[in-house]
């Protein structure tokens, strides 16, 4: 049931926040406030009320979590049949990685380099001025490229959201120099 001034009450018996602070998400496609949300407030640790007029829409309830991603090594792979091969004796210098992205909003890269200081980057989805204030700042779909350069073996690459907008990874791409080594296997 939907309260009056945004109360939001009687959804489930008993709120707790094992991990994170409450978050209501407005899903209803119908309206042009699709992906707006709000913390709540627990009351009692029965009840929650939210900030703002919620009494119409479809919503979602859940829990802020940490979406964390730890990428593996890359090496190139070439399949033959059924069966992958990745060279792993190669030399590989990633020059960037183009991240696919389904609907996303805030999102962190960070490569973690051997001998350097982390590279982290925090991007928004869409700049200021490119939605109406009552909309959450969300894009469709979209491709990030992170530069990288660096040896495949001295990076690793995170991908972390902490923000109640999604972050939602299609595919993973990169591009860079491999060089065989000459190496011959009988």
């Amino acid at each position: 049931t939907h309260g009056t001034n945004g109360a939001v009450t009687d959804w489930i018996d008993v709120v707790t926040s094992p991990n994170g602070a409450l978050v209501l998400v407005d899903t209803d496609t119908n309206s042009t406030r699709i992906g707006r949300y709000a913390e709540c407030t627990v009351i009692n640790g029965d009840d929650f009320t939210v900030p703002g007029d919620w009494s119409t829409g479809t919503f979602y309830i859940g829990y802020l979590y940490d979406y964390q991603v730890e990428f593996p090594k890359f090496y190139l792979t070439q399949s033959q049949g059924n069966k992958s091969r990745s060279d792993i004796n190669s030399s590989l210098t990633l020059h960037r990685l183009k991240f696919n992205f389904g609907k996303s909003g805030l999102y962190t890269t960070t490569l973690k380099r051997v001998g350097k200081a982390d590279y982290v980057e925090t991007y928004e989805s869409t700049f200021a001025d490119d939605y109406l204030v009552s909309d959450a700042p969300y894009v469709p779909d979209q491709v990030q490229t992170v530069p990288v350069y660096e040896n495949t073996n001295n990076v690793d690459i995170h991908l972390s959201s902490s923000h109640p907008a999604p972050a939602t990874l299609h595919a993973l791409s990169w591009e860079g120099d491999y060089i065989p080594r000459n190496y011959r296997r009988v």
